[in-house]
């Protein structure tokens, strides 16, 4: 490691001692959401660039970027603070004359307003493919129940001296990163931890990711030849859920257990539910959200969330989750769930630690139990293997006497929530 960091060392001297020589350099640029604060209602967003491919190396010099907000949302811009490429010499860089003036913001409309950062002495800071981060922007909050909608403006070409960028204004290749894109936006965020039972270790904290490993989601290529693959598309889809969104994956992230449809409600009848939302759940338990919330469909008051997977019991929160300035948060994981103040079911306690979902619920053509028409559904199938299924209640790709114990230490039980 100590022999690469003075390889970069030494590229980056020899470069900046070749000084106009070098070839113009394509960047890109981005705007990232550092965060929110909510007591202060200030949103904070990093401008940040990077050279678009290892022949593109440069020198940062003089620099605008200049974007645009809706003044009705957000107000009162400011440098909340310089980043990397800093008013002074910039820290960790062995050049000592590389010197920015102070960084400086201004607009010639409301709603506009260019980043400005001034080379004073030295050829700039050398940057590469990593993101570089150039400052730090505040906005004041002025309405957080609609879309934030900051917007780069691109004025001049993406190629850029190697020794001036004469004007960046928000140019370049815009890169859309999960947290980071050219238009932010404030819709409300969903964060929500969950378990499944029989997929769960409790010893480790972390659930299997086998159908995942095996290629059997929806999409993928199965890594046995002879398996035949899971059609593209979200699994809830059809009767009882019939979810529309159509949502196609084929490539998924080597933690994701499988998907889950989320919902968020007033209580626990058909008729409550105000929004709808598909996630693909983790190994830790954190669901990923993959569809755009809709802030506007959202009643602002405390909601119940609910999760519905295709094997296992529903959950719902067991009260309703306050609205935290733009986000709802919530872990099933160390709680259990609604369960009709103790009448009912709610979740599975794992040894003293964890909560799980009752594995067991996978005929869903009867709402909220685990019972017969489970247990003909898994006798259908029970020898199955290699392919995506309901009855497949611990996610490995098998049907087998693993499923069969797991409905039997669950036969009878319950939980009256509906959609």
């Amino acid at each position: 490691m100590k022999v690469q960091k003075l390889v970069v060392l030494l590229v980056f001297m020899l470069f900046y001692s070749l000084g106009k020589a070098q070839p113009r350099g394509e960047y890109d640029i981005r705007l990232v959401e550092d965060s929110i604060d909510c007591t202060l209602m200030k949103y904070y967003v990093d401008i940040e660039i990077k050279a678009t491919s290892g022949t593109t190396f440069f020198f940062v010099a003089n620099q605008s970027y200049r974007f645009s907000y809706d003044e009705t949302v957000l107000a009162n811009p400011q440098i909340a603070q310089e980043l990397e490429i800093s008013g002074t010499t910039p820290q960790g860089w062995p050049l000592p004359d590389i010197v920015y003036a102070p960084h400086n913001l201004n607009g010639s409309t409301v709603g506009m307003v260019s980043y400005n950062v001034i080379l004073s002495s030295g050829n700039g800071l050398p940057v590469l493919l990593d993101y570089v981060k150039v400052g730090r922007v505040s906005f004041d909050i002025v309405d957080m129940d609609k879309d934030f909608g900051l917007t780069l403006h691109s004025l001049a070409s993406q190629l850029q001296p190697a020794l001036a960028i004469d004007e960046i204004y928000g140019g370049g290749i815009y890169t859309v990163e999960e947290g980071s894109t050219n238009d932010l936006q404030s819709d409300v965020g969903i964060d929500v931890h969950v378990f499944l039972e029989g997929v769960l270790d409790p010893a480790t904290g972390l659930m299997h990711t086998k159908l995942n490993e095996l290629g059997l989601l929806p999409g993928q290529t199965p890594t046995n030849s002879l398996v035949v693959a899971t059609p593209a598309g979200q699994p809830y889809s059809g009767t009882p859920w019939n979810h529309a969104t159509s949502m196609n994956i084929t490539t998924y992230a080597p933690t994701v257990v499988d998907w889950v449809l989320l919902s968020l409600r007033t209580d626990r009848f058909a008729g409550d539910v105000v929004y709808k939302t598909l996630g693909l759940l983790h190994k830790d338990g954190h669901v990923e959200m993959l569809e755009e919330i809709d802030f506007d469909t959202i009643p602002n008051v405390p909601l119940y969330i609910s999760i519905q997977t295709r094997t296992h019991m529903k959950v719902m929160s067991h009260v309703p989750v306050e609205r935290n300035c733009h986000s709802f948060s919530y872990d099933f994981r160390y709680q259990n769930s609604w369960n009709s103040s103790g009448s009912s079911f709610g979740q599975k306690q794992v040894g003293t630690t964890y909560y799980v979902m009752y594995g067991g619920d996978v005929d869903k053509s009867v709402g909220g139990d685990i019972g017969g028409f489970d247990s003909i559904l898994l006798s259908q199938q029970e020898g199955y293997f290699g392919f995506y299924h309901a009855a497949d209640m611990n996610l490995d790709g098998d049907i087998n006497a693993l499923e069969q114990a797991l409905w039997s230490s669950n036969s009878g039980i319950g939980v009256p929530i509906f959609d």
